[in-house]
């Protein structure tokens, strides 16, 4: 497919002689790399050794003279001033809300489904078609319903909100649950990040010119997958986190986080997790529903101010 589009796409080139902003590309790789490497380490931690803070702090400080690197080049890696048009920033934040909302359940879902329902990995996979196939399916529906008239700000916060909702009701989570029990709350969250795929990209770009294009994708992939892999070892870190303060051990909080029962008391293991698996869909979910809120307000039109006739 992309060599078939290379047939049709028309071919670009800037008249400036642009250099790369190795600056930028550099801080901005080394501050997530530390960030992460820090998460990841959180749960492991008996207490905020200096290496860890270490690292937190190098993470951070990177970022911080990645931004500022960026607003003083003259080519920069990501033009972090499309930022400050607050439409464009809800787009973001509804790609960020996305990986929050739907990729956290898809990754970590499978893990408790072979570990505490003792089911295959065949099986796992196949239970999470539920929310899989609504993903593929409806983003088509959701570029059809703004084509049709729906307004946009609607549509994106319908769909944040059906994840919101999705999260939520994955609470029915149980040690035994069926396929069935999981059916409404999977197929709501993969409908929910179907409507948001169907359209942010699109939405997002049409907020720009036409010579700013390239560069608002850039940062709205960047926004995709900083988010996807932040939030991903947060929730991984947060889940080890409530497991080690539940059961007391460490090295046992590790191996149940990985679906890993065995020991004197399946059971308990089991509960243990899917308590904690609770307490992360309570997070996620209320984090959906105040993304849900926000990208609402972001994307509010700007009240129109009358004319004074002379």
């Amino acid at each position: 497919m992309i060599l078939i589009g290379t047939a049709f796409a028309t071919e670009s080139r800037s008249d400036a002689d642009v250099r790369i902003d190795w600056r930028g590309a550099v801080t901005f790789i080394a501050g997530l790399g530390l960030l992460m490497l820090a998460i990841t380490q959180l749960p492991g931690a008996a207490s905020l050794s200096p290496l860890l803070l270490a690292q937190f702090a190098a993470g951070v400080a990177l970022l911080i003279a990645f931004v500022m690197i960026e607003k003083r080049a003259a080519h920069p890696l990501l033009d972090l001033d499309l930022l400050r048009d607050r439409q464009f920033a809800a787009w973001c934040l509804a790609c960020a809300s996305l990986a929050l909302g739907s990729t956290a359940v898809l990754v970590t879902l499978p893990t408790y489904l072979q570990g505490v329902n003792g089911i295959s990995p065949g099986r796992a996979g196949a239970v999470m078609l539920m929310l899989t196939v609504p993903i593929i399916a409806v983003p088509s529906l959701g570029a059809r319903l703004v084509n049709g008239g729906a307004p946009p700000r609607l549509v994106i916060t319908a769909a944040l909100a059906a994840m919101a909702l999705g999260n939520a009701w994955l609470l029915v989570l149980h040690p035994g649950i069926s396929a069935a029990g999981l059916l409404g709350p999977l197929v709501t969250i993969g409908a929910g990040a179907g409507l948001a795929i169907g359209i942010i990209d699109a939405r997002a770009m049409a907020l720009v010119s036409p010579d700013r294009v390239g560069m608002a994708s850039g940062l709205l992939n960047t926004v995709r997958g900083g988010s996807n892999a932040v939030l991903l070892a947060l929730v991984g870190a947060a889940m080890v986190t409530l497991l080690r303060v539940s059961l007391g051990d460490d090295a046992l909080a590790q191996q149940v986080s990985s679906g890993n029962l065995r020991g004197p008391d399946p059971a308990l293991l089991a509960d243990s997790l899917t308590t904690v698996w609770r307490f992360t869909l309570v997070g996620i979910a209320a984090l959906c529903a105040a993304s849900a809120a926000t990208v609402a307000v972001l994307l509010r039109p700007a009240p129109s101010h009358p004319t004074k006739e002379n």
